[in-house]
């Protein structure tokens, strides 16, 4: 594999040479020639590994399955993942509590939690009434399963992901 790569780098790099020397020459008898060289080196640096190549029985599968091989040494940042998750999680916190807000309950404090994997995945959904302030006219509502009930709405979550502290 490095063998190919090392022949394509060649074949790029006396190309990038021609160009180079193409731009720098004035025009004449001189620059027809000196094209002419310069097109033979590619092709010379072209050629060069095709004997070697045909000799050892190039196979093609092998290429290919040499690369598979380089491509499964990357692996996912897990740390990375998980801490975009997490960014995640602490925005749904603020957009729940600002739905609960809205919808007359405000101080509450709400704490997303995911999972440490590649996809996004609540874990817990803490919800913090000690500061709670109620703005809105009800009467006789159990406040928990009413804020759960808009947990629940905001977040996606199941019910037993939902934890209350008072």
């Amino acid at each position: 594999m490095m063998n190919l790569y090392s022949w394509i780098m060649g074949i790029v790099g006396a190309i990038c040479l021609t160009v180079l020397i193409d731009v720098m020459m004035q025009d004449g008898e001189t620059k027809k020639y000196v094209k002419g060289i310069t097109a033979l080196i590619v092709l010379a640096v072209i050629i060069a590994p095709l004997p070697k190549l045909l000799n050892e029985g190039f196979e093609f599968d092998q290429t290919i399955q040499e690369y598979a091989n380089t491509a499964n040494e990357y692996s996912l940042n897990n740390d990375f993942i998980y801490a975009v998750n997490q960014e995640k999680a602490d925005e749904l916190s603020i957009n729940s509590q600002y739905y609960l807000k809205q919808n007359g309950f405000e101080n509450v404090k709400i704490s997303c939690y995911v999972d440490y994997c590649s996809d996004f995945k609540l874990r817990l959904v803490n919800v913090d009434l000690s500061q709670l302030v109620i703005n809105k006219n009800v009467e006789n509502i159990n406040i928990n399963d009413e804020i759960i009930q808009l947990v629940l709405k905001a977040t996606g979550a199941n019910k037993d992901q939902i934890v209350i502290l008072n």
